[in-house]
């Protein structure tokens, strides 16, 4: 059966004010962080879908990471999971132009993309600890360089 979601979202007034509050404040450059949590059902997947719809009609760049029950056991799943959405259309050029300096360690989360990417890939150089941490600043400069051309939503969804 198909999912059907209404468009009209009732009774969430103040929680769409705090949406568009955060989303206003982030087109100014500066960044947020919002937790939607709640019981299942109580419509949290509504919510941020209603963030993301708003978030695009203000031409952000919306960036959607999902965490699934089978990734549990996969560190950074909702990471990979978001970079696999992001580079879906687009050339191998744009792909190491975007991720600029820190292709080599985001396309090692991307198995798929290591065909075609050969001479991009990390070279293991140091202790796992090390590897980590280049992984962060590779992950964290992405965002920095996509936030430098609009503003960006970031949804990871459990």
């Amino acid at each position: 059966m198909p999912q059907v979601i209404s468009p009209i979202l009732l009774g969430r007034d103040a929680d769409i004010t705090t949406l568009m509050t955060q989303l206003a404040q982030c087109s100014v450059g500066q960044g947020n962080t919002l937790l939607i949590s709640g019981e299942a059902g109580i419509g949290k997947s509504r919510l941020v879908n209603e963030a993301r719809t708003r978030a695009q009609s203000q031409s952000y760049c919306v960036l959607i990471g999902n965490c699934y029950e089978v990734d549990y056991v996969v560190p950074y799943g909702p990471f990979i999971d978001l970079l696999r959405r992001f580079c879906i259309g687009k050339s191998r050029d744009e792909i190491a132009n975007i991720f600029s300096g820190t292709t080599q360690q985001l396309v090692t989360l991307l198995p798929e993309l290591s065909a075609s990417h050969q001479d991009l890939l990390a070279k293991q150089q140091g202790t796992p600890e090390q590897e980590k941490r280049k992984l962060f600043a590779g992950i964290s400069t992405f965002f920095s360089d996509i936030t430098r051309t609009q503003p960006v939503l970031v949804i990871i969804e459990d």
